[in-house]
């Protein structure tokens, strides 16, 4: 169930375009998912999903008592070098 975008699809002019076809491809794929929750999985999508998540592992590795250094998640530069001082 890790289906991928069409070549086609991942070069789609007009460019700006690109982000919402990768957006609603993962809808799809949720959605897909989310009907199959109850089957029986090699690879549980929501799982992986789960496990690939930054922000879920350093919260989980802070519940099962490793050491987190200080840590920011943001997109604005301004902050991370205030971060980094």
């Amino acid at each position: 169930m890790k289906p991928h975008l069409p070549r086609i699809l991942l070069k789609f002019e007009p460019a700006e375009y690109r982000q919402f076809i990768h957006r609603q491809f993962r809808a799809m794929r949720i959605g897909l998912w989310s009907i199959f929750r109850d089957k029986t999985w090699i690879d549980n999508p929501w799982n992986i999903e789960a496990a690939e998540n930054k922000p879920y592992q350093l919260f989980t590795a802070g519940l099962v008592g490793l050491y987190v250094p200080d840590t920011i998640i943001t997109s604005n530069p301004e902050a991370v070098l205030k971060f980094y001082h």
